[in-house]
């Protein structure tokens, strides 16, 4: 085991994560949700048993889980298509780590989403201050909340640096749901919360597309970086 990544390695094998790891992830892009089995058609796939890792947008990942399948999408609606051949993929396609907020909770519980974020914070914590992400994309808008609160914010900030307020964000589309789009700004980390993909009703493709003019910066930000 590579001494350099041992507690990155221990914690992807520990629990059951659908990413592999590759050290592009350090400083990269974190996706989260709330837990795994957020949605009624995920928690057909949820198991007790370690998956097969691999890469997020790993064909057979999309094929298997709305939630993936619906987060591809909304790369490629702002401009970053994603490859799903594993023969093909660059450090970007690898820049990407998919996990959850909470650990322990494995099925829908409506109406106290924010609660068990604060009660699972310290998992939370633990995989900021591992990876350091550059982008976080939180899918579940009471975890904006969460990250604010006075119990996380604090040990946040002491690893990416200070914070702006958060901002929230809505857009009038033809025929569009109105959802709010939450963007916060850390020293070294940008926080983009949706929706969950597969738990919201009526989000449509061209409402999240329209959030490219806000998102389609910080990600060319964060591939030039990474190309330097």
């Amino acid at each position: 085991m590579n001494c350099e990544y041992e507690h990155i390695v221990e914690l992807t094998t520990q629990y059951y994560f659908r990413t592999q790891f590759f050290k592009e992830q350090l400083n990269g892009i974190l996706i989260m949700g709330y837990n795994p089995g957020e949605s009624n058609d995920d928690r057909m796939n949820i198991t007790t048993e370690p998956l097969s890792s691999s890469f997020f947008s790993d064909g057979k990942n999309l094929s298997t889980w709305p939630f993936n399948r619906k987060i591809e999408k909304f790369f490629s609606l702002w401009g970053f298509p994603l490859e799903t051949q594993a023969d093909k993929i660059s450090k970007f396609e690898k820049s990407i780590f998919q996990s959850n907020w909470c650990l322990k909770q494995l099925a829908h519980n409506s109406g106290k989403d924010l609660q068990l974020c604060l009660e699972n914070k310290d998992f939370f914590i633990k995989q900021i201050q591992i990876f350091k992400p550059k982008i976080l994309l939180l899918f579940g808008k009471q975890m904006i909340y969460a990250l604010n609160n006075s119990s996380v914010l604090p040990e946040i900030e002491h690893i990416v640096g200070a914070s702006r307020p958060f901002e929230m964000l809505t857009k009038r589309i033809e025929n569009c749901k109105k959802f709010k789009i939450y963007f916060q700004e850390f020293r070294d980390m940008n926080v983009i919360v949706f929706p969950h993909p597969t738990g919201s009703i009526g989000i449509q493709d061209k409402y999240i597309a329209a959030f490219a003019e806000e998102i389609t910066p910080i990600f060319e930000q964060f591939v030039n970086s990474k190309a330097q």
